[in-house]
């Protein structure tokens, strides 16, 4: 309450004390293990939502989730005195992550005729490296069929997640509408990982929805080929290194060179902070809510699955209901996701297994033409949901 009432004396024009008074109040109610009640109402939640947002999300009205989540992050940022500096609240210490980004521009192009009808081109490139900050990350669906298939029947398009997950590895590269070429790669990963799915397209007259399936896995999603992790330097290289340079290096990385008296104590000290670096690097998340879209881009609606972890069971959640009946990992895994949020394992952490039929798997999932799981990530013809698969087992770390 404290943190509340001073950012509102420092920011009152962008500074909503009771949505985070209200939704903090709410949530200690929820995790009550001594509530006298065994439900919560969200609606004080709602009317502060609706103060806050003036007027923009109202109860009874369904809005766009992304909106409201990228809507409200920030304005919980800016009441509990966030700012643009890292990890200045909870917000940007939980979602907050880093996406490095590479332009590379033309700025010199030779045309030279090496042979009768060949020409040799070079050109001098010059790249540009920046740092952008993100709340959540934005994937491209690739574009639905306009035809159905041989059969007439409507074709069901999957994409795996590591697919669209390529436009962050660093080589994939975007032409921009100036000629420039763009790469990407992430930096810092956060603790919780926000992935939306950009599945609609509205212009002025219709609003479009994209029916593309993501396969995507339920664990141990590994983020390590699309961070760029420090350079590490070969012992040959730190060898060849002047006492001078090995220390600029330790320098550069923040390494204290206390006791150093000589060149080997020196690259000793370089070799332990990068296995210190790694021995603490930790890359694999695990899914615990999805939301996902059931319907027309008109007349649909949202769902959002809830990994409830000491129950080691899914719910699913549709407004102010909650089907309390158990809810299949594959109902998620074949579900139109919208936005997803994974949360990081901690370093070291065992790598967690599904005891699911591998040609069912939620990761790898391609129903073919009869309706059995393909599995090799090349789409096929066929509905998802008539697909009959086994309950998953769960296997917890210990």
């Amino acid at each position: 309450t404290k943190l509340v009432h001073e950012a509102e004396r420092k920011q009152p024009q962008v500074c909503h004390p009771q949505l985070v008074l209200k939704f903090g109040e709410f949530m200690r109610k929820f995790w009550n293990p001594k509530g006298f009640k065994g439900h919560v109402s969200p609606h004080e939640v709602l009317q502060a939502v609706m103060h806050a947002s003036r007027k923009r999300f109202t109860i009874g009205k369904h809005s766009d989730p992304i909106e409201f989540l990228a809507w409200f992050l920030n304005t919980s940022h800016l009441s509990l005195g966030g700012n643009k500096k890292r990890k200045s609240s909870i917000i940007t210490q939980a979602f907050q992550g880093q996406v490095k980004m590479m332009t590379d521009t033309v700025v010199k192009k030779e045309t030279r005729k090496i042979a009768p009808g060949q020409i040799e081109i070079k050109e001098q490139i010059e790249s540009k490296i920046t740092h952008k900050k993100f709340i959540y990350l934005s994937l491209e669906l690739p574009r639905s069929p306009l035809f159905k298939d041989n059969q007439d029947t409507n074709f069901i398009p999957q994409v795996p997640l590591f697919d669209l997950l390529a436009k962050f590895d660093g080589v994939t590269s975007e032409t921009l509408r100036s000629g420039e070429k763009r790469r990407f790669q992430l930096s810092k990963l956060p603790r919780y990982l926000i992935i939306h799915y950009k599945r609609f397209t509205s212009n002025n007259w219709f609003k479009e929805k994209n029916p593309t399936l993501v396969n995507f896995p339920l664990y141990n999603l590994d983020m390590s080929p699309y961070v760029a992790f420090p350079e590490r330097p070969s012992e040959d290289d730190m060898k060849s290194k002047s006492i001078r340079e090995l220390q600029a290096i330790m320098a550069k990385n923040k390494i204290d060179k206390t006791g150093c008296l000589s060149r080997g104590d020196l690259i000793d000290k370089i070799n332990e902070h990068h296995d210190k670096l790694e021995k603490n690097r930790a890359t694999r998340y695990d899914l615990i809510a999805n939301i996902c879209h059931v319907g027309t881009a008109k007349d649909g609606t949202y769902k959002a699955h809830v990994m409830h972890r000491g129950m080691k069971q899914w719910f699913e959640f549709e407004d102010l209901h909650i089907n309390t009946s158990e809810t299949m990992a594959q109902q998620v895994a074949l579900s139109e996701c919208y936005i997803q949020i994974y949360e990081l394992q901690p370093p070291g952490a065992l790598v967690k297994r599904e005891e699911i039929d591998p040609s069912l798997d939620g990761a790898n999932f391609v129903p073919n033409e009869s309706g059995a799981g393909s599995g090799d990530g090349a789409a096929a013809n066929g509905s998802a949901s008539d697909v009959k698969v086994k309950k998953e087992k769960m296997e917890e770390d210990s």
